[in-house]
């Protein structure tokens, strides 16, 4: 268990600058001129911050969401080779200088190999500043609750989901994003064209990892936390690096897509798309919407051979209708409640597409009766069973709910 807390809030913070004199870090210190808000920024020794040096509040991740962490902050920026600390400012003058002892810590990624990344464990005033070896994209973060700080070197990016056609969110070759030119402090870039998508949603990740896993002991916030490396939307639809839900192909928008990660240091990383080539718009149908569950929960288990167009092994919805854009899908299923059995949805006998715990809003008076596992619905102890289970939208399947009734 870490020992210290550097700061509670930045209330502390300004309480902790009043006893803070100007020869506390000389190296830096800006007299009083640094032209940027209090707050935690990354600083290379011998320069002061700027404004895109901000470390910024961010949540982390709480299974397919995001949840607030206290004392969590983080940024994506441009970093030129050198030694750089965290330093707290407090009225445009350097508070405080922080570093430490820095190891290499290890991420696995999803299907391109694991991430390294550099991490201070236990971050000291006035420690030692950590070394960036090369020039490059990075994303920083400091997280109070366990004083440690951390800087991965972002090589790659990707976009990943069920927008995109017959790929899905795990992504492929096709999907990687290259960079643009040099990355350099005016203009970092990762871009893809000629993306095939049809209306669905997609996220953009990093090093191929959904998130940066720094959990010491699952589900104690004093413990540890997954950091997001992928950005998304909120649930308004605004780009988000804490994201709840994801970017989405409006209905009829089939097309081929150039997908952009760029960053600058005024605007941060922003994602866009952009149509180049307009595809033939495949209209929302029963026929494509032939909707099952799958999974070891079911009478029917996994499916043995999972190509999509494969004879059928799911447990098939008895009727689908589409009225106007009110689309249902009906069954009653057996459901048991071993220990590690799920299930999943999935449409067309095809996993492109399919529906996870989390993906799909749960509700219903059996919904409680579920919980996740993996990815997947399970049944709780039990509540093995007979279930109905309802699947609707009513926009095009941008979003769904699974109606759950035990019977």
């Amino acid at each position: 268990m870490k020992k210290m807390r550097l700061f509670s809030s930045f209330v502390m913070l300004g309480v902790m600058a009043l006893a803070v004199s100007c020869d506390d870090d000389e190296s830096i210190d800006g007299g009083g001129s640094i032209p940027v808000a209090d707050g935690f920024y990354i600083a290379k020794v011998g320069s002061i911050p700027t404004t895109s040096d901000a470390l910024i509040a961010e949540g982390v991740e709480d299974g397919f969401g995001a949840k607030a962490r206290e004392g969590f902050f983080a940024t994506y920026t441009f970093l030129s080779a050198g030694n750089y600390n965290l330093v707290s400012v407090i009225d445009q003058e350097i508070a405080k200088t922080f570093g430490g002892t820095a190891t290499t810590a290890t991420d696995d990624g999803v299907g391109c190999g694991p991430t390294t990344y550099q991490a201070i464990d236990e971050l000291a005033e006035n420690g030692a500043p950590i070394a960036i070896a090369a020039n490059g994209f990075y994303k920083i973060a400091y997280d109070n609750t366990l004083n440690e700080f951390w800087i991965v070197k972002i090589d790659k990016a990707q976009v990943n989901g069920d927008a995109l056609e017959g790929i899905g969110w795990d992504g492929n070759e096709t999907t990687q994003m290259a960079i643009v030119g040099t990355p350099s402090a005016t203009e970092v870039k990762f871009e893809v064209t000629n993306v095939v998508m049809r209306p669905n949603s997609y996220k953009v990740r990093f090093n191929c990892n959904w998130t940066i896993d720094r959990t010491i002991a699952p589900n104690t916030v004093e413990n540890g936390y997954k950091a997001f490396s992928n950005v998304g939307a909120d649930a308004g639809g605004a780009q988000s690096f804490s994201p709840t839900g994801n970017f989405t192909i409006a209905y009829s928008e089939d097309g081929k897509y150039t997908i952009t990660a760029k960053w600058t240091p005024s605007t941060g990383v922003v994602i866009s798309k952009t149509k180049t080539e307009a595809l033939t718009f495949e209209p929302f149908t029963v026929a494509n919407n032939q909707w099952a569950i799958t999974g070891s929960a079911t009478t029917a288990d996994w499916p043995a051979n999972n190509d999509c167009g494969a004879p059928n092994e799911d447990v098939d919805f008895t009727t689908i209708t589409l009225t106007g854009n009110a689309f249902k899908a009906e069954g009653t299923f057996a459901l048991t409640d071993q220990e590690g059995n799920g299930f999943k949805l999935r449409k067309n006998d095809c996993w492109n597409g399919d529906k996870g715990f989390g993906q799909v809003k749960t509700e219903g008076a059996g919904a409680s009766l579920l919980q996740e596992a993996g990815g997947n619905w399970q049944v709780k102890a039990g509540n093995a069973g007979n279930y109905k289970l309802t699947l609707t939208t009513n926009d095009y399947g941008k979003n769904w709910t699974l109606t759950v009734v035990k019977v």
